[in-house]
């Protein structure tokens, strides 16, 4: 008998208490869920010892959930009832499953969408009608589980699910609570042996463009990544994914849906859609968004299809193009193409999915923030951010000047993510942690797995590699118009990464709090052509507030430091004299969370 057949006649020797029966309960505030919700997160010793033992424990994810599951009170029936869209990949997952909750929803549905990370507050990761939860229903949810998982403790060792495995499970129960119409999920990471993968019967499955990232838990290469993400297929439901996948990762997606006999098929381009005379228009920015919102058709298409609700309200079928979908292990169908509702190219246009190629404009300041943090998806970012900064700094009457604010972390190589940012030419390059203030700590993005003395130093090690990044660079445009390398002279200095402080160039966190180096004159570089010498100073801060302070300058006045000394500190002149300034963050979405939530904290209400 499989894991699910011995799950289902398995007899505890427990019943799960109700909420209810547990006096005042229901009236813990959302801070007291979030504070037990995060004594679920390992600490960074307990991590490092998961990370080294992972390949063991891999496959034994799936059945853990499911016991998890069933002391919570979800039944592996209550998730085979839900109405499921499932969807992997390495980039776009939270932008197609974004539009397919919108797409969805303008017809009417009741939508539950499931997604991670979260930016500012962690109810984002469960909404319902495209709302995150309520502080107040996520509150209650949260206490129906918690509470059941932790009475029947002592008869399991003493065990309860680690962070992302609570939040799936209470997914699954807030969705059958609301009774939505259909539950959008997207995988944490990979697929096989992910948390959402307890999932056995979707309606349709969902791959997104594939890369390299997760290394340490997917492989190094696109093929096994790719087997891990095409995991999630089930016999029976059809599957789709996005055109240009690299190397060889569609013929092992092939071959993963016939062994376990499903379909898979390819998303066309946007533009094979008949539009019937409407725009397409998407809500997201970005040429990645093209495949995301075509696989998105598809999966909403598939959905209505095999929903018991009618069937032409969405997207009107176009019998020209129907076609048999291929289950050989050789090829790959595309799939049929149709004709659009306006109400299907409205909820595209509509669609929002913040940090995400997203814009905030202030009087004197552009934010440019997106998530990215996989090569591909920072190439897009580059295509992104070098259109609309270059057509803003067109109606500027007066000095434009560019920084960078960066962060990457996990197993990330930070050379691949900021290589393809040298062309774009900042004046500034400035990295941080992902920590919102120094002072203050949002229960919300409390992070255990992590110390802050490793994310600073891996701040430093990030500047360090774009330092050389930077002098390589600056070598090669030395070259002359004969293609003859000119004498080299070092622009940057590496510095070791066990140093604390800096260069002169730099702020950094020390036990006194910030402290600037020496003295020096800013009007060397303002004298430099910084198309002829790309040197560019780079700074660390020990967090997003006061990266923010320093970098507006007081040109924007939303924003508030945790430290008295970051405007007396001494300021570069192009900074203090720039007309407007364009800042861009990137590299992780987490950083991309904590900008957010000091440029916007009621974004999660949007």
């Amino acid at each position: 008998m499989n894991i699910w057949g011995r799950l289902l006649v398995r007899n505890f020797s427990w019943k799960p208490f109700k909420t209810a029966m547990i006096g005042g309960e229901l009236s813990k505030t959302y801070e007291e869920a979030v504070q037990a919700l995060n004594t679920l997160q390992s600490n960074a010793s307990v991590l490092e010892k998961v990370k080294k033992d992972r390949g063991k424990q891999q496959e034994n994810n799936i059945p853990d959930v499911l016991s998890f599951a069933q002391r919570a009170g979800v039944t592996v029936q209550d998730i085979d009832n839900l109405s499921i869209i499932h969807v992997s990949g390495t980039k776009g997952k939270g932008s197609t499953c974004a539009f397919c909750e919108r797409i969805l929803r303008n017809q009417g549905y009741k939508t539950g969408f499931y997604s991670s990370p979260h930016l500012i507050e962690v109810r984002e990761r469960i909404r319902i009608n495209g709302k995150p939860l309520s502080r107040d229903a996520f509150s209650s949810y949260f206490w129906d589980c918690f509470h059941n998982l932790e009475s029947s403790k002592d008869e399991f060792e003493g065990k309860m699910p680690a962070y992302f495995r609570f939040l799936t499970i209470m997914a699954f129960h807030v969705f059958r609570q609301e009774q939505v119409d259909v539950a959008i999920f997207e995988v944490g990471i990979g697929g096989q042996y992910d948390c959402t993968n307890v999932i056995r019967k979707p309606v349709v499955c969902g791959v997104t463009s594939l890369g390299i990232d997760h290394t340490s838990i997917l492989g190094d290469t696109v093929e096994k990544i790719a087997w891990h993400k095409a995991g999630i297929f089930k016999s029976g439901s059809p599957a789709v994914t996005v055109q240009e996948q690299p190397g060889k990762s569609m013929e092992v997606m092939l071959e993963r849906a016939a062994e376990k006999q499903s379909s898979l098929s390819v998303a066309p381009k946007l533009e094979m859609y008949d539009w019937q005379g409407l725009t397409p228009e998407l809500g997201i920015p970005g040429e990645l968004q093209h495949l995301n919102a075509s696989l998105a058709l598809q999966l909403s298409h598939n959905w209505m299809a095999n929903h018991n609700k009618n069937k032409s309200d969405l997207i009107e079928n176009d019998t020209q193009n129907e076609m048999e979908l291929s289950t050989s292990k050789d090829e790959v169908a595309i799939a049929p193409a149709f004709s659009i509702t306006p109400s299907v190219a409205d909820a595209l246009k509509s669609c929002f999915w913040p940090g995400r190629n997203q814009t905030i404009k202030r009087e004197r300041v552009t934010y440019y923030v997106d998530g990215a943090h996989t090569p591909k998806s920072i190439e897009q970012c580059v295509h992104w951010f070098q259109t609309v900064s270059s057509t803003e700094a067109k109606g500027v009457k007066g000095d434009v000047v560019k920084v960078l604010v960066f962060n990457a972390t996990g197993d990330r190589q930070p050379e691949t993510l900021m290589e393809p940012l040298l062309p774009l030419q900042f004046d500034y390059a400035v990295f941080c942690p992902n920590i919102g203030t120094i002072s203050t700590t949002c229960p919300d993005r409390t992070n255990f797995m992590v110390t802050k003395g490793t994310q600073l130093s891996r701040c430093i090690k990030n500047r360090n590699v774009w330092l050389e990044l930077m002098n390589n660079y600056a070598k090669m445009k030395t070259a002359g118009k004969n293609g003859i390398m000119q004498p080299n002279v070092d622009i940057a200095e590496e510095v070791p990464a066990k140093q604390i402080k800096l260069n002169s160039d730099s702020i950094v966190a020390n036990q006194n709090g910030l402290s600037y180096g020496n003295n020096q004159s800013d009007s060397a570089l303002e004298e430099k052509d910084p198309l002829n010498d790309l040197s560019v100073k780079t700074l660390t801060f020990p967090c997003i507030s006061d990266t923010l302070v320093w970098v507006s300058q007081g040109k924007d006045d939303t924003i508030n430091s945790s430290s008295n000394n970051i405007l007396t500190s001494p300021i570069p002149q192009t900074l203090t004299s720039a007309t407007h300034i364009q800042v861009l963050v990137t590299g992780s979405i987490h950083l991309v969370g904590g900008v957010l939530g000091v440029l916007d904290p009621d974004l999660t209400e949007c």
